[in-house]
C-alpha cells in the first residue's frame, strides 16, 4: 500500500486529515485502505481498500484489491 501517504489538506477552512486505516471486523477480517468517512452507527467508508487474506493453498498472506468498500458499524 506504498500509494497511501498520510497527508493533510485544507478545503473551505476545514483541516481534512487523509490516512490509512486497518479494520479489523467482528469475523476475523483485514481490511487497510483510506478513511474517506463514519457515521454515528460506525459505518466507515474506506477507499483504496484492500483485504488481507491467507491462502491455505500457498501458506502466505494475499492482497485482496476492494476499491471502495463500505464496513457496516455493527461488524467493527
Amino acid at each position: 500500500m506504498d500509494d497511501l501517504v498520510n497527508s493533510a489538506y485544507t478545503c473551505n477552512n476545514v483541516l481534512t486529515i487523509v490516512e490509512a486505516v486497518l479494520v479489523v471486523t467482528s469475523d476475523g477480517r483485514n481490511m487497510i485502505g483510506v478513511l474517506q468517512g463514519f457515521d454515528q452507527t460506525t459505518n466507515l467508508i474506506l477507499e483504496k481498500c484492500t483485504e488481507n487474506v491467507y491462502s491455505p493453498s500457498t501458506g502466505k498472506l494475499e492482497q485482496v484489491e476492494l476499491g471502495l468498500f463500505i464496513v457496516r458499524g455493527n461488524t467493527v
